[in-house]
């Protein structure tokens, strides 16, 4: 592995990512094979930001989520670890042989999508330029408008009352709230 000889600069992504919800305390330490990694689960591990946006998960959920997307996705097994999800249940997960690659896996489309950059240059880049892009931004605030600004609790998630694998419409009045596990799990068996 290359050595990283800067750490992130979060200054930018602190401006755009505003803290919402501190989780569960972070009490152990992260120590994974991947510098960055680290540093963004010891910095912000379980916490949630712009209303639930945005999660980062800590050591022990990195752990729990990452099985999740490698039961959901085999090809990623053994390949990837999960440090954060968005509103809609996205994982985000890094490349463990090749730090240089960040993935989206998207339960609901059954997708994944490859993003050719490491941690340092997505946070400090990636999600300040294209935060509607990676975070359905947009879509977020028509239905936190539809919610009268409901703020998400760090267990949820939004999910489609129909499922996308069942014909249902990505649209905002086919949303609900749910336990973000219980979400993945069920459009986890439709998938198959």
């Amino acid at each position: 592995m290359k050595l990283i000889d800067k750490k992130i600069d979060f200054e930018k992504f602190a401006k755009v990512f505003k803290i919402t919800q501190n989780c569960e305390k972070n009490i152990e330490v992260s120590n994974f094979n991947n510098i960055y990694l680290n540093e963004i689960i010891n910095k912000f591990g379980s916490t949630s930001f712009n209303n639930g946006l945005f999660r980062i998960y800590n050591a022990k959920e990195v752990r729990h989520n990452t099985k999740k997307v490698e039961e959901a996705f085999p090809n990623a097994k053994n390949k990837i670890i999960s440090f954060g999800r968005d509103w809609i249940n996205r994982e985000f997960a890094v490349k463990i042989e090749e730090p240089y690659h960040i993935f989206q896996f998207d339960i609901d489309f059954n997708d994944v999508l490859d993003i050719p950059v490491d941690l340092k240059t997505f946070f400090e880049e990636e999600v300040i330029e294209y935060t509607n892009s990676l975070f359905a931004e947009y879509f977020f605030y028509q239905w936190q408008k539809s919610t009268q600004n409901r703020t998400l609790l760090c267990n949820e998630c939004v999910t489609y009352k129909i499922p996308m694998s069942l014909g249902g419409k990505d649209e905002v009045n086919n949303l609900e709230i749910c336990d973000s596990d219980i979400s993945w799990e069920i459009n986890s068996q439709l998938k198959f």
